[in-house]
């Protein structure tokens, strides 16, 4: 089976440095990394070249003109490209601990998506993030007990929710979060990808869950013990989600019969400008 890690970018090749690093220092490596960029000012490749000559995996690179917050299509695009069978998603913001890639691999299942919670840094914490942190895989010095404690709090409560869910007691378990997730490529080719009708901050990644439940493929998180850290950085908005309504009015229509969306993986906009290159190293 062959894994297909799938990344975002928008300009901060500070910060992608960090998580490519990180993804280099795991026990178990994907078979390609495809980065997906919504129109950076930034010479992304440029800025991560010395890294990508540390790859032994192929590096494939595409991009999207910059016509605001776009994610849903962004991630699309990468996955469109991407070879794997099984697609793991990873924002460029996020270290891990050594074996995070390889507990999740081994917790593939059929008609699963796999989903962890994250340990967030406040800014000064992130200051303290240094290359031989991630190089090592050594975060203690960084994050506080309560903060480790945050993994297996999350685990215990969607592990929960798994088993509600599968004995019909509650309509969804583990959430999706798109920071870092995984799923097969033919189960998001199924509900037709993210929905590219998202566009700003927020919610296309809850709308792919709730269509993944419909279509009857459930989430697991098996994150008892590693973590992903996410890097403190200013954000591109100010947490105002713009697509609320359009999220709300989605909900009341998806169901067992109806889990795609208009526009995503297989239908979307032919008029925008996209370009792919395989990355040289």
């Amino acid at each position: 089976m062959l894994i297909s890690l799938v990344m975002p970018t928008f300009n901060r090749t500070d910060l992608l440095r960090k998580s490519l690093l990180s993804v280099l220092r795991q026990s178990l490596q994907p078979n390609e990394l495809v980065l997906s960029d919504d129109g950076s000012s930034e010479d992304i490749i440029s800025g991560i070249r010395d890294i990508l000559g540390k790859i032994n995996f192929p590096v494939k690179f595409i991009s999207q003109e910059d016509r605001g917050f776009r994610a849903a299509r962004c991630r699309n695009n990468g996955i469109r490209l991407a070879k794997g069978d099984f697609i793991i998603c990873l924002d460029p913001d996020i270290v891990f601990s050594a074996h995070y890639l390889r507990t999740l691999v081994e917790a593939i299942e059929k008609k699963r998506f796999i989903v962890g919670a994250v340990i967030r840094l406040a800014e000064q914490e992130s200051k303290k993030m240094t290359m031989r942190h991630i190089e090592t895989c050594d975060f203690s010095s960084i994050l506080s007990k309560p903060q480790k404690q945050i993994i297996i709090k999350q685990y215990r409560k969607e592990f929960l929710y798994s088993m509600l869910n599968k004995l019909k007691l509650r309509r969804q378990g583990p959430k999706l979060r798109s920071c870092v997730v995984g799923f097969f490529k033919d189960d998001f080719v199924k509900v037709n990808g993210f929905d590219e009708k998202y566009v700003g901050w927020g919610n296309e990644d809850d709308d792919l869950g709730v269509r993944f439940y419909a279509a009857g493929i459930r989430g697991k998180n098996p994150f008892k013990k590693d973590y992903a850290i996410h890097l403190f950085h200013q954000r591109f908005h100010n947490d105002e989600r713009v697509n609320r309504s359009y999220q709300k009015n989605r909900m009341k229509v998806i169901n067992k019969n109806n889990f795609r969306c208009e526009f995503g993986y297989d239908i979307y906009d032919s008029q925008d400008e996209i370009k792919m290159e395989n990355v040289e190293l």
